[in-house]
């Protein structure tokens, strides 16, 4: 039976961090038995996090520990929509231990950032592994889907992070900066803070709690292809807020719409989400099949789902719905039974 790797050191057992032999283990573990493997691996990262080790060592671990990971999320993304109730249900016992395993792993490339910061060195300082903090950004994404997937709330300090992780590379002027990174497969010239930030962003403006389970995959995936005609800028007052929504990078919250924030509370930390173009362009495949024709090769969505998912994307980017019947004030009395004894009285 496969065991964790382990170390014996003056200060006892440890598990290994000795890259060539976490990728001799790696290499020995059952693949076909996710649940063994996987927790194998949840295990193991729990307990490298855990050990001191220098930025460039631990970046190299979570390089290496990212190719099973990407073999289990790849199996996820390729099954997308198609699941019976029977998939969905095993699918389901798969999602928490995949959701552990990316934020390990989002941990250590952000401890392998922060200690590439603080490190001492008698040496000239090197430039800030943008590159750890990217795939940081990457897998903390990513567990956010996950999250979608179990139909969860979102995990405390999940955005508080990701909107930290963004400033931080505008901050220094690396937002669109292009970085190559584990599991990038959408560019040959790598991947910014910019695409992936708002590719999240607009994922989670999707309401995904309300699409068929796996489709938030679907829409993810479709982002790479369509995301760069959203744009992140100082906020501003303007007069169409369809489209547009409103992020605080100091807040642990995603976007919000427009109409529903008060420029009075508008801060440095306050930014525009102007995603009209993008809105725009999934009308425009929709008018495509109105008209039954084919659509072209941008979209990426299964035939299957492409009409549900379109029309599911026009309305939640757009205006937020308008209450039509207005509720109105009447007296009276409502009368409250407590305990289960109520229930028999009621």
């Amino acid at each position: 039976m496969s065991q964790l790797p382990i170390r014996k050191t003056s200060a006892g057992e440890q598990v290994d961090t000795r890259p060539m032999y976490i990728e001799e283990w790696l290499e020995t573990l059952p693949y076909i038995d996710f649940n063994k493997t996987a927790a194998l691996i949840e295990k193991a990262l729990a307990a490298t996090n855990k050990q001191e080790l220098k930025p460039s060592v631990r970046l190299e671990l979570m390089t290496l520990y990212h190719g099973p990971y990407e073999y289990y999320l790849e199996s996820q993304i390729k099954a997308g929509a198609q699941h019976t109730l029977q998939t969905i249900e095993a699918m389901h016992s798969q999602l928490g231990v995949m959701k552990q395993i990316a934020v390990h792993l989002s941990f250590g490339c952000k401890l392998a950032f922060d200690q590439s910061q603080t490190q001492k060195s008698f040496w000239k300082p090197g430039k800030p592994p943008y590159e750890a903090i990217l795939m940081s950004m990457n897998y903390l994404s990513q567990a956010l889907i996950f999250s979608y997937l179990e139909y969860s709330p979102v995990p405390k300090n999940v955005w508080k992070q990701l909107n930290f992780i963004y400033d931080i590379a505008a901050s220094s002027q690396n937002e669109k900066r292009l970085f190559t990174i584990p599991g990038d497969e959408i560019s040959t010239k790598g991947i910014s803070f910019d695409h992936a930030y708002k590719k999240i962003l607009m994922a989670s403006l999707v309401d995904p709690h309300h699409l068929p389970f796996g489709a938030i995959w679907e829409i993810y995936e479709q982002l790479d292809t369509w995301v760069d005609m959203v744009n992140i800028s100082q906020i501003e007052d303007i007069a169409v807020a369809e489209g547009k929504f409103i992020i605080d990078l100091k807040e642990d919250a995603k976007p919000i719409n427009y109409d529903k924030f008060d420029l009075n509370q508008k801060s440095k930390s306050t930014r525009l989400l102007d995603a009209s173009p993008l809105l725009k362009e999934v009308n425009f495949h929709m008018q495509v099949l109105e008209h039954g024709k084919p659509l072209d090769a941008s979209v990426k969505l299964s035939p299957f789902y492409t009409r549900t998912l379109l029309t599911h994307m026009s309305n939640v980017w757009g205006l937020p719905p308008s209450r039509v019947d207005h509720r109105q004030t009447r007296k009276g009395q409502l009368e409250v039974y407590t305990g289960i004894e109520a229930i028999y009285y009621v």
